[in-house]
C-alpha cells in the first residue's frame, strides 16, 4: 500500500503522524523501506506490560493443569 493511500480514518495513527510517517519515508529507496519495515516489526514484537488491578473486595483465582496431570491453583 503506498503512504498516499492512508488516512486518519482508516488507520490507529493521528492525521500528524500520518504525516510524519510520510515525511519520513519519502526519500528511502525500496532497501532503506525494507529495513525500517523490519526494524518496525521488530518493535512491535516487544511486550507491552499489562498491569491488572483488582478492586477492594475482589480476588482472582488461576486455574491450570497440564496434559500429565499436573495441576494447582493460584490465588
Amino acid at each position: 500500500m503506498a503512504l498516499t493511500n492512508l488516512s486518519a480514518l482508516t488507520s490507529p495513527l493521528s492525521a500528524l503522524q500520518l504525516s510524519q510517517l510520510q515525511q519520513a519515508m519519502a526519500g528511502l529507496d525500496p532497501m532503506q523501506t525494507t529495513w525500517v519495515s523490519g526494524y518496525l516489526a521488530g518493535v512491535s514484537q516487544t511486550p507491552v506490560s499489562a498491569q491488572a488491578t483488582v478492586s477492594s473486595g475482589q480476588s482472582l483465582t488461576i486455574l491450570y493443569a497440564t496434559q500429565t496431570g499436573m495441576w494447582g491453583t493460584v490465588s
